[in-house]
């Protein structure tokens, strides 16, 4: 299990690097960062991890009602629900992921690979439509929010500043 700070990191590390598109597409650059924390797949597009990659995914809305926030090291999706399942062989209506960019952090962003080849975009923009939580990486949200967690460590910091104290 790859750490979601290890993976939004390895990600962030290929934002000058302007590898063209032909030679990394949206869900091949997800695999390579995966593959450069240790970790092998073979997805068949953003389709396929959409539908076998994920332990959850819902609307970009849906994860910050859940989680407070995105998490770090989330894939987010451009997800079409335009009834194109069948088409496309899902006998399903999860919508069909056109593409997909891995979320950084805040201020950060995401890292993706568009015809522009490999490039960052905010983690806001509107073509972000959906967000997913990799089984492989361990995102420790516990359900807390950015400043819930940080209140957490500092309360942590306060009981081990008494205890020193005695």
């Amino acid at each position: 299990m790859i750490d979601c700070v290890k993976f939004a990191e390895q990600a962030y590390t290929y934002r000058d690097s302007h590898i063209p598109y032909k030679e990394l597409d949206c869900q091949a650059f997800v695999e390579k960062v995966l593959r450069d924390c240790g970790v092998s797949r073979n997805w068949r597009g953003s389709n396929h991890m959409w539908r076998e990659a994920l332990k959850w995914r819902g609307t970009y809305t849906e994860a910050l009602v859940k989680y407070g926030c995105i998490p770090r090291g989330a894939l987010l999706f451009t997800v079409k629900t335009d009834g194109g399942e069948k088409k496309r062989g899902y006998n399903d209506k999860d919508g069909n992921a056109c593409h997909v960019g891995i979320f950084t952090g805040e201020g950060y962003g995401a890292m993706h690979s568009t015809t522009g080849g490999v490039q960052q975009a905010r983690g806001d923009d509107r073509r972000w439509t959906h967000v997913g939580l990799l089984k492989d990486v361990d995102y420790h949200t516990d359900g807390l929010t950015d400043r819930e967690m940080l209140e957490k460590i500092l309360d942590y910091v306060k009981i081990i500043s008494e205890v020193l104290k005695k």
